[in-house]
């Protein structure tokens, strides 16, 4: 794992779980937010071009030759027509997950002892 890439380590327990920041972009206007198929996800690179601006503060973050970002506003738009825009959201994504213990899994992968009859 790139540890660029995760905000936190957080613990469940014995558990331990690390969170990966993702960015969307609302891509059709007729859902609901909640709505399966109103957003869709930026490429990873891209997320995590838009990450780093974001945690350097930036007010805004050129995404391409034709989008900006503007976080204050968390919206994406045409940089030669702002009107043409769209929201943009931030989300916490858990990634991976590790064992509770090293037994559990050990004993998760040996077979059951027949019993005698």
């Amino acid at each position: 794992a790139n540890w660029g890439d995760f905000v936190g380590l957080f613990l469940s327990g014995s558990e331990s779980i690390r969170i990966k920041m993702s960015w969307y972009w609302k891509n059709d206007l007729r859902f609901k937010d909640e709505e399966d198929g109103a957003w869709t996800a930026y490429s990873d690179e891209d997320s995590k071009r838009i990450e780093a601006a974001f945690k350097k503060n930036q007010k805004t973050f050129k995404l391409s030759d034709k989008y900006k970002i503007d976080f204050s506003s968390l919206i994406q738009h045409r940089i030669e027509d702002r009107n043409r825009q769209r929201a943009i959201k931030r989300l916490e994504a858990p990634t991976e997950s590790t064992p509770k213990k090293k037994a559990d899994s050990d004993a998760k992968q040996k077979p059951a002892k027949k019993a005698k009859a």
